[in-house]
């Protein structure tokens, strides 16, 4: 069969192309029809869509298609009914190239510690963590060691913890060693004065493996730790070690040195068969993380994210704010260098990224604020659409609660 009456009654407003139709789907696969409701979601309301062959039916199906030109939407819906779901992933493909930064699938949800990273978009607050003990951090006495000034230590976490109660933005900490006796000594710390899950961050490979070997010698339960990171020089002993270690969730840089653009970074997982070599090791639950160079570099770190989104339903994350201290105009101005990260955590909120890495603890007291009133915003656009918050929400803990 074919699809029957694909648009009847149909208008454009405002760029979004509406139908009161109902649609035959040739498909008798319940999975495969899921699979496509889960891919095509919001505005243009088709009543029903129905199997022409009968036995599988689903109601108030959604789309959201901005898109003026008919000729792409038939080919949209003619690519999508096929039934096979890898050919389905392609159809989405060949969809999203048209309609980049719409349609988004809903990501996975992991909870790490007490915090909840993934859903829908606006579902959950933007997590933000905070980065300690990396080169020439003044609190750090020697790097080897791992001997640092305790009180300073703790009085950063503290600040941090506070913020996020005060906000609602959950915050993680990202501790950096040079060496597995310095960075196994510096989890270890802030393990004794926080609960706050933490993300492992070494100088190479060796230094993390070793300093995991170590907590779990101690009795330290890495349940809370996201290994920090993998990426195109991994290799397979990392990945099982690290699984062997207890490791649960995985940040993946996705950068690809062949290809630096959005579609390299997919090419790096899919075509180069990452994805392929952390499922053959057990590991599901990564967070795709592509690289930022440079300031410019940040806008081809967003447009891999909406790829992601598109594509594939992990959650993402992103360190952005690290390569504005490098413009001189940002180092010749520190207020101006305060104004210039809101405007790039505003940007880059807009994408739906579930962790920003923003560099240096010490700038949480004008993170946090600044990333609490967006996701305020996306809340009750959420709200809107039908998504439950929760309780400690930046909606309902930090915009209402100053309302009120």
């Amino acid at each position: 069969g074919v699809w029957n009456d694909i648009v009847t009654n149909t208008f454009i407003n405002d760029g979004v192309l509406s139908s009161t139709s109902n649609l035959k789907v040739p498909v008798n696969d319940k999975d495969t029809v899921l699979d496509m409701v889960k891919l095509i979601s919001y505005s243009a309301y088709f009543p029903a869509v129905s199997s022409a062959g009968g036995g599988t039916a689903v109601s108030s199906m959604k789309t959201m298609l901005i898109n003026r030109n008919r000729r792409k939407i038939y080919l949209i819906f003619s690519t999508i009914y096929i039934t096979d779901k890898l050919i389905l992933v392609l159809s989405f493909k060949f969809l999203s190239s048209n309609l980049s930064g719409v349609l988004y699938l809903t990501k996975n949800i992991y909870v790490v510690g007490n915090i909840r990273i993934g859903g829908k978009m606006g579902q959950y607050p933007t997590v933000l963590v905070g980065c300690m003990f990396y080169r020439k951090h003044k609190i750090v006495i020697d790097p080897i060691k791992g001997l640092f000034e305790r009180n300073v230590a703790e009085n950063l976490v503290n600040i941090q913890e506070s913020l996020s109660e005060d906000t609602g933005i959950p915050a993680m900490i990202d501790i950096f060693g040079e060496t597995d006796e310095a960075l196994a000594r510096y989890v270890e710390f802030v393990s004794d004065i926080s609960d706050l899950p933490i993300l492992l961050n070494g100088a190479t490979a060796e230094v993390r493996i070793k300093s995991l070997e170590k907590l779990r010698e101690n009795g330290l339960l890495t349940e809370r730790i996201i290994y920090t990171s993998l990426n195109y020089t991994s290799n397979e002993r990392e990945i099982f070690l690290a699984k062997k270690y207890g490791i649960k969730y995985f940040i993946v840089q996705t950068f690809n040195p062949r290809n630096p653009f959005p579609q390299g970074h997919m090419e790096f997982l899919l075509k180069n068969g990452f994805l392929k070599i952390l499922s053959k090791h057990g590991v599901d639950k990564i967070i795709l993380m592509p690289t930022v160079l440079d300031i410019p570099g940040i806008g081809i770190a967003l447009e891999t994210i909406k790829l992601f989104h598109n594509r594939l339903d992990y959650p993402t994350a992103i360190a952005p704010l690290g390569v504005i201290g490098y413009w001189w105009r940002a180092r010749e101005n520190k207020e101006l260098k305060k104004l210039f990260i809101s405007s790039i955590l505003g940007y880059i909120l807009s994408t739906g990224v579930d962790i920003i890495i923003y560099g240096a603890i010490r700038k949480a007291k004008y993170v946090f604020p600044s990333v609490a009133l967006i996701n305020s915003i996306e809340g009750y656009i959420a709200r809107n659409r039908g998504i439950r918050l929760e309780k400690n929400h930046p909606f309902n803990r930090y915009l209402r609660k100053s309302i009120q």
